[in-house]
């Protein structure tokens, strides 16, 4: 395997251990309007699956974007702010598997955020990009090909997400490194006039692997692809599939907590276009995880466009998860 083969070995008592502590996986998804509708998965974790473990979660991520892209034949603009808020069910039924669902609630509104987020870039030092010149607190997610518009939405809406349905397996498991085979389908239930979905249903398969490093670190990895219904939303340019994968490390910090970096890539959904949002995306996440007595976990993350105005400029991200067991 790809990490087994750069990690060292450890004891498999200590392995089991710290596995039990350690994250592995982030929840970060890309949180831009035309991708986030096709269901791109944000992976299960499946470490400390037991068989029998009933998990509960609640998400909640708040994505900003403000884009102005051109050229001679296209115009995008891009400004406002999506909400996701997610319940999700996992059920182990064997350890290391589980199959469950999510049910996810999706608003798009104006930009509360473009005040606090000026000030965050100015004192991170990061570029502000085109938001200082678009209005504060509007939303605008329009693409005009040859002066016709395409997508033209600029009112406040809300209703269901995609509910998706999705399944991870264990394959080969070594004492310090174990691999999984995952599929999503996501079912056509949100609502493209509100951009809550695509009215198309899409299929997601991957591989993932996690390697217990040593006592204190974790690295994992995932490559999959997606394959999507003709939907309504740039029905036109709709590729019918990409690819997508993550890269990600972990590391213990005292005996209940760890800190996290995920890098997130995927292919473009839309083809014939030159729009960067519409493109190739990489995301970076950085975070921490907390685990508390009676299987209560608590992640909080925060989502930079590292490929700059190829997605959202920041994604904030909180995940509450209990495990019955």
């Amino acid at each position: 395997m790809l990490i087994k083969q750069v990690c060292n070995s450890i004891g498999a008592g200590a392995l089991a251990l710290f596995t039990l502590q350690a994250a592995a996986l982030v929840p970060a998804r890309d949180m831009n309007p035309v991708v986030l509708m096709h269901g791109l998965p944000a992976i299960p974790d499946t470490t400390d699956v037991k068989a029998g473990d009933h998990r509960f979660g609640i998400s909640a991520d708040l994505s900003s974007v403000a884009v102005i892209d051109e050229d001679e034949d296209e115009t995008l603009i891009f400004d406002g702010e999506t909400r996701r808020v997610a319940l999700r069910y996992e059920w182990g039924f064997t350890d290391r598997a589980v199959i469950g669902i999510e049910i996810p609630w999706i608003k798009h509104s104006g930009g509360t955020l473009d005040s606090f987020l000026d000030d965050y870039h100015d004192a991170l030092g990061l570029p502000n990009g085109d938001r200082p010149h678009l209005p504060e607190n509007k939303i605008r997610f329009q693409y005009s090909h040859n002066g016709v518009n395409e997508l033209n939405f600029r009112d406040h809406a809300e209703g269901l997400g995609n509910v998706s349905i999705f399944g991870s397996f264990p394959m080969i498991a070594y004492p310090e490194a174990n691999s999984s085979l995952g599929i999503q389908i996501n079912l056509p239930t949100g609502d493209p006039d509100k951009l809550t979905g695509s009215d198309g249903a899409s299929v997601a398969l991957w591989l993932h692997e996690t390697t217990q490093v040593d006592e204190l670190w974790q690295a994992w990895y995932t490559l999959g692809g997606i394959w999507m219904d003709d939907g309504e939303v740039l029905g036109a340019r709709q590729e019918s599939g990409a690819g997508f994968l993550n890269l990600g490390f972990s590391r213990l910090v005292g005996a209940s907590s760890s800190l996290h970096l995920q890098i997130d890539a995927h292919s473009k959904l839309y083809a014939d276009s030159d729009m960067k949002l519409l493109g190739d995306s990489v995301q970076l996440t950085v975070g921490t995880t907390t685990r508390f007595s009676g299987g209560w976990n608590l992640t909080v993350n925060l989502t930079e466009d590292i490929d700059t105005e190829a997605s959202p400029d920041v994604v904030f991200n909180f995940a509450l998860t209990k495990t019955f067991r």
